[in-house]
């Protein structure tokens, strides 16, 4: 199905298929991960949402057990 030319959204598809192929997918970063230190950073710079931090640290843990594999 193809997109009208002249619809209002191909400007913002545009936009964001361009944002998305000029992201640096070839380059990789070490990860952190330092639970407790997460979990102070959230605490002192995100007020609420404990469940959303919760689940932000349990994706962590899982990560930092499938890496000490």
């Amino acid at each position: 199905m193809a997109m009208p030319a002249m619809s209002p959204e191909v400007g913002m598809v545009r936009s964001y298929l361009e944002w998305i192929a000029g992201l640096p997918w070839s380059v990789a970063t070490d990860d952190q991960l330092d639970i407790e230190r997460a979990a102070e950073i959230l605490e002192q710079r995100r007020y609420g949402l404990p469940r959303v931090k919760e689940r932000m640290l349990e994706f962590m843990a899982v990560r930092k057990l499938l890496a000490a594999r």
